[in-house]
């Protein structure tokens, strides 16, 4: 089995459990669960990686196991733009890009970074700082553009911005 315990967070957030090899995911929630832990019984040794919205960890487990939640943060979000070459890559972002700073907010800190992709959709002017092939680029443009070109539901047309969280390295 596998304990789960909050260490010194607030509270324990809801995560998922995942197999290395891909074939065990289960969400925290399935489990006994109490305020400050969860325990996941008859969980087989191996390594699993418990995910939220925050970060990642890895933790190894043979027989019972007992870990503190203590994710590393993620750090940025890697932008999903589809179609290619529509109206968002002529804003100067890319698919794959990786979202590092909005108007000088880093996107290390989950709360605020998504204030900060939120309130740039609403300025004239706004500067996305991204990571592109290992070199930090400064992407300045509309954010009220992008918003229309995000709000434009036509089938011929439609664009998708998905930013996911995830790591620089």
């Amino acid at each position: 089995s596998l304990t789960v315990t909050k260490g010194t967070l607030e509270y324990l957030p809801t995560f998922t459990v995942e197999s290395a090899d891909g074939s065990y995911r289960a969400d925290s929630t399935s489990y006994n669960t109490r305020p400050q832990e969860v325990v996941i019984d008859l969980l087989p040794p191996g390594t699993y990686t418990l995910k939220s919205d925050g970060g990642e960890m890895e933790v190894v487990v043979s027989a019972d196991t007992s870990v503190v939640y203590a994710p590393r943060n993620y750090d940025c979000y890697v932008l999903s733009i589809k179609p290619a070459g529509g109206r968002i890559e002529t804003l100067g972002l890319l698919d794959g890009d990786k979202l590092i700073e909005i108007d000088g907010t880093s996107m290390a800190e989950e709360n605020l970074s998504r204030l900060a992709l939120e309130t740039s959709l609403t300025k004239d002017n706004t500067t996305w700082t991204v990571q592109r092939n290992g070199a930090i680029i400064p992407v300045t443009f509309s954010g009220k553009d992008l918003m229309t070109i995000l709000e434009d539901r036509s089938k011929e047309t439609r664009e998708k911005l998905r930013p996911k969280r995830a790591y620089r390295d």
